[in-house]
Protein backbone atom coordinates (compact mmCIF):
# COMPACT_ATOMS: atom_id res chain seq x y z
CA UNK A 1 0.00 0.00 0.00
CA UNK A 2 1.46 3.35 -1.06
CA UNK A 3 0.48 6.49 0.89
CA UNK A 4 0.94 10.14 -0.06
CA UNK A 5 0.80 12.25 3.12
CA UNK A 6 0.81 15.98 3.83
CA UNK A 7 1.28 17.89 7.08
CA UNK A 8 0.15 21.52 6.87
CA UNK A 9 -0.93 22.33 10.43
CA UNK A 10 2.32 24.14 11.22
CA UNK A 11 4.32 26.89 9.55
CA UNK A 12 6.92 24.43 8.28
CA UNK A 13 4.89 21.50 6.98
CA UNK A 14 6.13 18.34 5.27
CA UNK A 15 5.30 15.78 2.58
CA UNK A 16 5.99 12.06 2.49
CA UNK A 17 5.51 9.13 0.14
CA UNK A 18 5.49 5.89 2.13
CA UNK A 19 5.17 2.22 1.18
CA UNK A 20 3.89 -0.46 3.54
CA UNK A 21 5.38 -3.86 2.79
CA UNK A 22 2.83 -6.63 2.50
CA UNK A 23 -0.22 -4.44 3.10
CA UNK A 24 -2.92 -4.56 0.41
CA UNK A 25 -5.31 -1.63 0.27
CA UNK A 26 -7.71 -1.71 3.21
CA UNK A 27 -5.90 -4.49 5.08
CA UNK A 28 -5.09 -4.03 8.80
CA UNK A 29 -1.49 -3.00 9.53
CA UNK A 30 -1.17 -5.55 12.33
CA UNK A 31 1.86 -7.69 11.52
CA UNK A 32 2.91 -5.45 8.63
CA UNK A 33 6.26 -3.73 8.62
CA UNK A 34 6.61 -0.15 7.52
CA UNK A 35 9.30 0.60 4.98
CA UNK A 36 11.28 3.80 5.26
CA UNK A 37 9.60 6.69 3.44
CA UNK A 38 10.37 6.49 -0.28
CA UNK A 39 10.60 10.25 -0.29
CA UNK A 40 10.11 12.91 2.37
CA UNK A 41 10.57 16.65 2.23
CA UNK A 42 10.31 19.48 4.74
CA UNK A 43 8.70 22.61 3.32
CA UNK A 44 10.20 26.10 3.23
CA UNK A 45 8.95 27.90 6.36
CA UNK A 46 9.56 31.32 4.76
CA UNK A 47 6.79 30.78 2.21
CA UNK A 48 3.02 30.57 2.56
CA UNK A 49 1.44 27.13 2.18
CA UNK A 50 -0.32 28.25 -0.98
CA UNK A 51 3.08 29.14 -2.48
CA UNK A 52 5.10 26.09 -1.52
CA UNK A 53 2.87 23.01 -1.62
CA UNK A 54 2.61 22.39 -5.36
CA UNK A 55 6.30 23.13 -6.12
CA UNK A 56 7.30 20.83 -3.25
CA UNK A 57 5.03 18.06 -4.52
CA UNK A 58 6.51 18.33 -8.00
CA UNK A 59 10.03 18.28 -6.55
CA UNK A 60 9.30 15.24 -4.40
CA UNK A 61 7.26 13.16 -6.84
CA UNK A 62 8.81 14.17 -10.15
CA UNK A 63 7.19 14.98 -13.47
CA UNK A 64 6.52 11.28 -14.15
CA UNK A 65 4.20 10.98 -11.16
CA UNK A 66 0.83 9.39 -11.83
CA UNK A 67 -2.06 9.56 -9.41
CA UNK A 68 -2.88 5.92 -10.15
CA UNK A 69 0.25 4.84 -8.24
CA UNK A 70 -1.16 6.13 -4.92
CA UNK A 71 -3.41 3.86 -2.85
CA UNK A 72 -4.25 6.25 -0.02
CA UNK A 73 -4.09 10.01 0.55
CA UNK A 74 -3.47 11.32 4.06
CA UNK A 75 -3.55 14.77 5.67
CA UNK A 76 -3.53 16.12 9.20
CA UNK A 77 -6.84 17.84 9.88
CA UNK A 78 -5.72 19.88 12.85
CA UNK A 79 -5.60 21.47 15.19
CA UNK A 80 -3.19 23.98 13.73
CA UNK A 81 -2.79 26.87 11.30
CA UNK A 82 -6.14 28.26 10.11
CA UNK A 83 -4.97 28.83 6.53
CA UNK A 84 -2.46 25.99 6.37
CA UNK A 85 -5.04 23.34 7.24
CA UNK A 86 -7.50 24.64 4.66
CA UNK A 87 -4.90 24.83 1.89
CA UNK A 88 -3.50 21.38 2.67
CA UNK A 89 -6.88 19.74 2.94
CA UNK A 90 -8.09 21.34 -0.31
CA UNK A 91 -5.03 20.01 -2.12
CA UNK A 92 -5.43 16.45 -0.86
CA UNK A 93 -9.18 16.53 -1.53
CA UNK A 94 -8.32 17.51 -5.09
CA UNK A 95 -6.04 14.51 -5.48
CA UNK A 96 -8.63 12.14 -4.02
CA UNK A 97 -11.34 13.56 -6.26
CA UNK A 98 -9.11 13.43 -9.35
CA UNK A 99 -8.46 9.74 -8.69
CA UNK A 100 -12.11 9.10 -9.53
CA UNK A 101 -11.33 9.84 -13.17
CA UNK A 102 -9.45 6.54 -13.44
CA UNK A 103 -11.41 4.49 -10.92
CA UNK A 104 -15.14 4.47 -10.26
CA UNK A 105 -14.79 4.75 -6.49
CA UNK A 106 -11.56 6.75 -6.39
CA UNK A 107 -8.78 6.51 -3.82
CA UNK A 108 -9.52 7.21 -0.13
CA UNK A 109 -8.51 10.31 1.81
CA UNK A 110 -8.09 10.09 5.58
CA UNK A 111 -7.48 12.90 8.05
CA UNK A 112 -5.63 12.39 11.33
CA UNK A 113 -4.94 14.48 14.40
CA UNK A 114 -1.96 16.82 14.15
CA UNK A 115 -1.31 16.38 17.88
CA UNK A 116 -1.38 12.59 17.61
CA UNK A 117 1.11 12.69 14.73
CA UNK A 118 3.36 15.00 16.77
CA UNK A 119 3.09 12.71 19.82
CA UNK A 120 4.62 9.90 17.78
CA UNK A 121 7.98 11.69 18.05
CA UNK A 122 8.18 10.63 21.70
CA UNK A 123 7.67 7.58 23.89
CA UNK A 124 5.97 6.98 27.18
CA UNK A 125 3.89 9.90 28.45
CA UNK A 126 3.99 12.62 25.80
CA UNK A 127 2.62 16.19 25.81
CA UNK A 128 2.55 17.56 22.23
CA UNK A 129 1.97 21.31 21.92
CA UNK A 130 1.26 23.49 18.88
CA UNK A 131 1.11 27.29 18.96
CA UNK A 132 -2.56 28.27 18.77
CA UNK A 133 -1.84 32.02 18.92
CA UNK A 134 -4.14 34.28 20.97
CA UNK A 135 -2.06 33.32 24.00
CA UNK A 136 -2.97 29.62 23.78
CA UNK A 137 -1.53 26.28 22.72
CA UNK A 138 -3.20 23.24 21.19
CA UNK A 139 -2.27 20.29 23.34
CA UNK A 140 -3.16 16.92 24.83
CA UNK A 141 -1.49 14.06 26.69
CA UNK A 142 -0.75 10.78 24.92
CA UNK A 143 0.89 7.55 25.95
CA UNK A 144 3.12 6.22 23.19
CA UNK A 145 4.27 2.59 23.07
CA UNK A 146 7.97 1.77 22.80
CA UNK A 147 7.40 -0.16 19.56
CA UNK A 148 6.65 3.13 17.81
CA UNK A 149 10.20 4.33 18.26
CA UNK A 150 11.48 2.37 15.25
CA UNK A 151 8.72 1.55 12.82
CA UNK A 152 11.15 -0.05 10.35
CA UNK A 153 12.13 -2.79 12.81
CA UNK A 154 9.14 -3.08 15.13
CA UNK A 155 5.67 -4.38 14.52
CA UNK A 156 2.76 -2.10 15.28
CA UNK A 157 1.47 -2.64 18.83
CA UNK A 158 -1.23 0.04 19.01
CA UNK A 159 -1.63 3.71 18.17
CA UNK A 160 -0.85 6.45 20.72
CA UNK A 161 -3.36 6.30 23.57
CA UNK A 162 -5.14 9.57 24.36
CA UNK A 163 -4.85 10.30 28.10
CA UNK A 164 -5.95 13.94 28.28
CA UNK A 165 -8.31 15.34 25.60
CA UNK A 166 -7.11 17.64 22.84
CA UNK A 167 -7.81 21.25 23.71
CA UNK A 168 -6.84 24.90 23.27
CA UNK A 169 -5.60 26.34 26.56
CA UNK A 170 -3.34 29.01 28.06
CA UNK A 171 0.16 27.49 28.48
CA UNK A 172 0.60 28.67 32.08
CA UNK A 173 -2.70 27.08 33.12
CA UNK A 174 -1.84 23.87 31.25
CA UNK A 175 1.66 23.54 32.71
CA UNK A 176 0.33 24.10 36.23
CA UNK A 177 -2.25 21.35 35.70
CA UNK A 178 0.37 18.92 34.36
CA UNK A 179 2.75 19.51 37.27
CA UNK A 180 -0.03 19.07 39.82
CA UNK A 181 -1.30 15.85 38.23
CA UNK A 182 1.84 14.21 36.82
CA UNK A 183 4.63 15.83 38.83
CA UNK A 184 6.53 16.92 35.69
CA UNK A 185 6.01 18.03 32.11
CA UNK A 186 7.33 15.51 29.55
CA UNK A 187 8.90 17.40 26.66
CA UNK A 188 9.45 16.38 23.05
CA UNK A 189 12.96 16.73 21.65
CA UNK A 190 11.52 16.79 18.12
CA UNK A 191 8.69 19.33 17.83
CA UNK A 192 8.11 18.99 14.10
CA UNK A 193 5.08 17.09 12.80
CA UNK A 194 6.38 14.60 10.23
CA UNK A 195 4.27 13.62 7.24
CA UNK A 196 5.51 10.04 7.60
CA UNK A 197 3.65 9.88 10.93
CA UNK A 198 0.53 11.26 9.26
CA UNK A 199 0.84 8.49 6.66
CA UNK A 200 1.24 5.82 9.32
CA UNK A 201 -1.81 6.91 11.35
CA UNK A 202 -3.94 7.22 8.21
CA UNK A 203 -2.95 3.75 6.99
CA UNK A 204 -3.74 2.33 10.41
CA UNK A 205 -7.12 4.08 10.47
CA UNK A 206 -7.97 2.87 7.00
CA UNK A 207 -7.04 -0.68 7.89
CA UNK A 208 -9.49 -0.75 10.79
CA UNK A 209 -12.27 -1.94 8.52
CA UNK A 210 -15.03 0.64 8.75
CA UNK A 211 -13.13 3.12 6.64
CA UNK A 212 -12.42 0.50 4.00
CA UNK A 213 -16.15 0.19 3.29
CA UNK A 214 -16.24 3.73 1.93
CA UNK A 215 -13.51 4.12 -0.73
CA UNK A 216 -12.94 7.71 -1.72
CA UNK A 217 -14.91 9.01 1.25
CA UNK A 218 -13.41 7.67 4.44
CA UNK A 219 -12.65 9.86 7.41
CA UNK A 220 -13.49 9.16 11.00
CA UNK A 221 -14.69 12.72 11.66
CA UNK A 222 -16.57 13.32 8.38
CA UNK A 223 -18.84 10.96 6.44
CA UNK A 224 -17.88 12.14 2.96
CA UNK A 225 -14.92 13.57 1.11
CA UNK A 226 -16.64 16.92 0.65
CA UNK A 227 -17.72 17.38 4.26
CA UNK A 228 -14.23 16.82 5.67
CA UNK A 229 -13.27 19.98 7.55
CA UNK A 230 -10.34 21.17 9.70
CA UNK A 231 -10.55 20.73 13.49
CA UNK A 232 -9.60 23.94 15.28
CA UNK A 233 -10.77 23.02 18.81
CA UNK A 234 -12.09 26.52 19.35
CA UNK A 235 -15.71 27.65 19.06
CA UNK A 236 -16.45 30.06 16.24
CA UNK A 237 -13.45 29.01 14.13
Amino acid sequence: MRVLALESATRTGSLALVDYVGAPLGAPLNGVRQAAPLREITLDASLQHSEKLMPALIEMLGAEFKIETIDLFAVDHGPGSFTGLRVGMALMKGFAFASRASEASGKPLIGVSSLEALAMNGSGLVVPMIDAHRGQVYTAVYEVGAALRDRRKSLWDGRPKLIEPEQAIEPEKWLKYLVEKYGSVPRLEDNQIHARNVAFLAALEFGRGAAATRPGACHRHAPTLFSMTPRYLRAGV
